[in-house]
This record gives C-alpha cells, structure tokens and sequence, in this order.
C-alpha cells in the first residue's frame, strides 16, 4: 500500500498542530482480530473492513486546512457500493440528527452527483482515516454477528456478513461540531 504524505498546517476543527505533519502508514491496525461466523463456523476476519476503509482513505488528496469533499471522494462509484450491504447502509451524524437510510440506488445518485450527506459523510470519513493516528486508530469488536469498528471516537462503523462478505451496514460519525 502506498503512503499518503500528511501536511497538516493548523487544523482548527481537530486541535492538530505543525508537529503533527508526519508521513501516514497505510492503513494497519495491530493485526484486526480474526471473528468467527456463528452459522457455519468458519472463520472470517476483519480484512474487508480494512479494504474499505483503506480505500476511503486512498483518494483524500490533502488533510492540510480545514475539511473540504472537494479534496477528496474521486472513488470508483461501483467499489464503494460493493462494500454495503444489499439492504442500503444507515448514516448518522451527531450533529444533524435522526438516522437516514440510503438505499444503494440513493447512494449511488449522491456518489455520482458528489453531493448530498451521505457524501459528505463518507468523504470526511477519508478525510479523517488519512489523519495522523491520534484521529485515525482503528479499532474493532464484536457486536452479536456485527463487526464495529471505530476510527477513534470520530465514526463507528458496523459491518455485517452478507453472502459471506462483510458488508457495511451502518456509518456513525459521533463527533459533535465536526462536519
């Protein structure tokens, strides 16, 4: 995986300061766990989820300044929707409200047009993931048959198995006051 070079000047909207600028590793969180399907009992890890996420981060082309979609979501439309589930994907933010449920055809509309909030939601999301590790830790749990991972105390993400892939189900972005 090749590393993102991250500039950060001054970002007001995460406390980061000049010495924060570092070159960011891809994404690796001390070796993801490994979780066990309860039906079948094989066993499958959190690798999908890390892909995701990797790619997220993958297309941010800049963290320095304060955020901004059009420094970032230049994704393959058909890549992301891959990684959610058949039944859409749930997005909440703290700051706005009530949970919104995007089917994959909404989705789709908000990724192609590059607007909209669930965009925004997954832009930030790489915005965030390309931050020095302080704001991009990942880390993951179990949660019933769900896999959730949290990108610090930023976003919270659920996946669930889906014809055997994990498959996300649910963005939380749980800072309040970011964007």
């Amino acid at each position: 995986m090749v590393a993102i070079r991250v500039l950060l000047g001054c970002i007001a909207l995460l406390g980061c300061s000049p010495a924060d600028s570092r070159e960011a590793p891809a994404m690796q969180a001390a070796q993801p766990p490994q979780h066990e399907e309860a039906s079948s009992g094989s066993v499958r890890d959190t690798s999908r989820a890390v892909a995701f996420l990797d790619y997220m981060r993958s297309t941010v082309r800049t963290t320095q300044g304060v955020f901004d979609t059009s420094k970032g979501g230049a994704w393959d439309v058909d890549s992301v929707l891959s990684y959610i589930s058949a039944d859409g994907v749930e997005v909440f933010d703290v700051n706005t409200g009530p949970d919104s449920l995007y089917t994959i055809a909404l989705l789709r509309e908000e990724l192609v047009n590059r607007e909209g909030s669930a965009f925004t939601r997954f832009v930030h999301l790489g915005f965030v993931l390309a931050l020095p590790p302080q704001y991009s830790a990942l880390s993951f749990s179990n949660d019933g048959e769900d896999v959730v991972v949290d990108v610090t105390f930023i976003y919270r993400l659920r996946f669930r198995l889906e014809d055997g892939r994990l498959q996300l189900v649910r963005l939380e972005h749980r800072r309040y006051r970011d964007v």
